[in-house]
């Protein structure tokens, strides 16, 4: 959702124009995304319910940054934003995480290595170096067009999985990957005759 969320905003706002290829590329790209989420078996009357509308909060959030986020990286260079926002996210952190630490200590000391490793990797290559190409993908191209690559992550996520064992590779997942990628095939498509609004 958030590639859809993202263009929508960008649309309302005026940051970028609207084509046959950047609309179809959108549609081809989520129905390839919701069927590998199993969105045919989605139930409202869950308890899971709650956590969806919630996820859903953050697509919209994280939609309308992406394109906000847009017009600062105009201003300013992508290395210069990523620094920003990372240190704002740090001092914002650090309150939480030294009680965290204060009131658990015992439980810190006896984490294993690959806790630490796996919070390392969140931290540094999930999040300091994921909105960092973010930020520089942003400088050369639209705030949609990053953000429909987000449709890839299932795809890389069940690939591993199959890799290493922990999946099987299902008609559900071939079908999906070959809408994904057809969407972002037509996502680089580009119309030299339909206007594009000026960022």
């Amino acid at each position: 959702m958030i590639p859809v969320i993202t263009f929508l905003f960008a649309w309302i706002l005026g940051r970028e124009g609207l084509n046959r290829y950047k609309s179809l590329s959108l549609v081809v790209a989520m129905s390839g995304a919701l069927i590998l989420m199993e969105i045919d078996k989605l139930d409202i009357s869950s308890d899971l319910f709650v956590g969806d509308v919630f996820i859903f909060i953050n697509f919209t959030c994280f939609g309308l940054f992406l394109v906000l986020s847009k017009s600062m990286i105009e201003k300013h260079s992508s290395l210069g934003l990523s620094v920003l926002v990372m240190s704002i996210g740090a001092l914002l952190l650090i309150p939480v995480a030294v009680y965290g630490i204060y009131n658990n200590w015992e439980s810190w000391l006896n984490l294993s290595w690959w806790i630490y490793f796996a919070a390392f990797y969140s931290i540094f290559f999930a999040t300091v170096i994921t909105y960092s190409l973010n930020y520089y993908a942003m400088e050369y191209v639209d705030s949609s067009k990053v953000a429909l690559f987000i449709y890839l992550q299932p795809v890389v996520a069940g690939t591993i999985s199959v890799a290493l064992g922990r999946d099987e590779i299902t008609t559900r997942l071939i079908v999906s990957s070959i809408l994904i990628m057809l969407g972002l095939l037509l996502s680089t498509v580009e119309m030299k005759s339909s206007p594009k609004t000026s960022q």
